[in-house]
């Protein structure tokens, strides 16, 4: 407790000789994890922890309980990811059978209208000619 009281006051937290080679070395594998954490998203990277009575244990402690706060938001992240891509896929899939529909009975009345129209088309050539022949007489 008092190294971190130390760091917050600006001083620094340099152990006696004994312990300075460990507190380097925990140094060095503190700043490394953090560093495969943070910047590289490792997030199964093993953290030894130091005995739990060294001045570190806390830092080492908390960015053990980092990794898993991170690893957590991240399996929920791929979740909420995989629904929202099942929910979309669905939509797109209900919006193509929507259309399919509408394509055959489009591609139906124009078949009816092709069948039709013929009949209509010599109906109404004959009633033109029935009135041309009305307005001759």
């Amino acid at each position: 407790m008092n190294i971190i009281l130390d760091v917050i006051a600006g001083k620094d937290p340099s152990p006696n000789s004994n312990e300075s080679d460990e507190y380097e070395e925990l140094k060095k594998t503190y700043l490394a994890t953090t560093a495969r954490i943070g910047w590289l998203n490792i997030l199964n990277t093993s953290i030894p922890l130091p005995p739990l009575q060294h001045s570190l244990y806390p830092f080492f402690s908390a960015l053990s309980f980092l990794q898993k706060d991170l690893a957590e938001q991240t399996k929920r992240y791929e979740q909420k990811k995989l629904q929202i891509e099942s929910e979309h896929s669905n939509k797109v899939k209900k919006s193509n059978v929507l259309i399919s529909s509408i394509e055959t009975r489009k591609k139906g009345f124009c078949r009816s209208l092709q069948m039709k129209s013929p009949p209509l088309k010599k109906r109404s050539h004959s009633e033109e000619t029935n009135a041309k022949q009305s307005k001759q007489r």
